[in-house]
């Protein structure tokens, strides 16, 4: 059966005291090795590697002031995630010092985050909180980067003159609206039937024509790119 027990601290060595009795685990002088069962899997480390944050839960854990359960070989079981737990565990066999992480990413950092809140490992809370900052750093400025490519591409594009690719349609036969805008064009073809043709004033209509609205886009849109800039 489950049973609650606690850490006890003697002379450097590990007991766990549970109803029956304590049960000593592997010691020596200065240190004890501790076996922990984190969500089904186990982990084996030491007094002096779990006290290397100083007041943490795991210095409650050892010191008797948090009382947990113990599996079917007297471990220490705790219910959180063994894949986020060996972060924290490296953490502090580095004495504080490294957070090993392959690529650094923000929903990583939260979750791990999230267990050394749990665990109270204050030097690893301020530590992923140093990298989070600095990973909105690099993320504000790649957003900069972007609008400063942007506003460049529509500096350049406004300065450079625009060309029409429409051209007029072939002049056909005179017609009784022949000359006046918008009014249909009749020409008699081989075999007497009419084709309607729309009269439109030369450089009108049609085709990709730029003119000053295309430039104010341009301008519109690298104005855009620049406060985007000034945003971040």
């Amino acid at each position: 059966p489950i049973q609650s027990f606690e850490f006890g601290m003697d002379a450097g060595s590990l007991a766990l005291a549970g109803p029956g009795g304590s049960q000593a685990v592997c010691t020596n002088t200065n240190n004890a090795i501790i076996e922990l069962n984190v969500g089904g899997q186990y982990f084996s480390t030491t007094s002096d590697t779990l006290s290397a944050a100083g007041h943490s839960f795991f210095s409650g854990l050892m010191g008797g002031k948090i009382g947990v359960l113990k599996d079917a070989k007297g471990c220490a079981f705790i219910d959180r995630d063994p894949k986020l737990f060996r972060y924290v565990l490296n953490f502090l066999r580095s004495q504080c010092t490294t957070l090993a992480i392959e690529n650094d990413s923000r929903s990583k950092l939260n979750a791990i985050l999230m267990e050394a809140e749990f665990f109270q490992v204050d030097p690893l809370i301020k530590h992923i909180q140093i990298r989070l900052a600095e990973l909105e750093k690099q993320e504000k400025e790649s957003v900069r980067a972007v609008a400063r490519e942007m506003k460049q591409h529509f500096d350049l594009a406004a300065t450079m003159p625009m060309r029409s690719t429409w051209a007029p349609a072939p002049a056909q036969g005179p017609g009784p609206h022949d000359g006046i805008p918008g009014q249909a064009v009749n020409a008699d073809g081989p075999d007497g039937t009419g084709t309607a043709e729309s009269a439109m004033p030369d450089g009108a209509g049609g085709g990709d024509l730029a003119g000053p609205g295309d430039l104010g886009l341009g301008n519109a849109i690298s104005r855009a790119a620049l406060e985007m800039e000034e945003d971040f």
